[in-house]
């Protein structure tokens, strides 16, 4: 959405550019009409290019804030496992079932 608003805006200012000619022709009070558009178009599209890339390296962020979490929960439910009280020749282990919840187990040793 951001990019056809951006496309927009400066499709926008390139008419205008095309067309100042044939306005400065016909009247000199609007060409700083004219220029004021076209800097306030440049500067919005500019804005919208900010504000997308805000947004990406923030999607970013959050991706590698997420990947943190999931290694963090990965090595403490190593630990929970290694630490687990399981009979001779069995290992403990940890389920991860699809509702989220966690459950130690032993599983026999390979």
């Amino acid at each position: 959405m951001r990019n056809a608003i951006v496309k927009g805006l400066c499709a926008g200012a390139l008419w205008l550019l095309l067309d100042a000619p044939a306005l400065w022709a016909q009247s000199s009070a609007i060409a700083p009409l004219v220029s004021t558009g076209v800097s306030a178009a440049m500067s919005l599209g500019s804005m919208a290019n900010s504000l997308a890339a805000q947004q990406r390296a923030a999607a970013l962020q959050q991706q590698q804030f997420e990947a943190q979490q999931q290694q963090r929960q990965l090595q403490q439910d190593q630990a929970a496992a290694q630490r687990h009280d399981c009979q001779p020749g069995y290992t403990g282990a940890v389920i991860v079932h699809g509702n989220g919840t966690r459950e130690l187990i032993c599983e026999q040793r390979r």
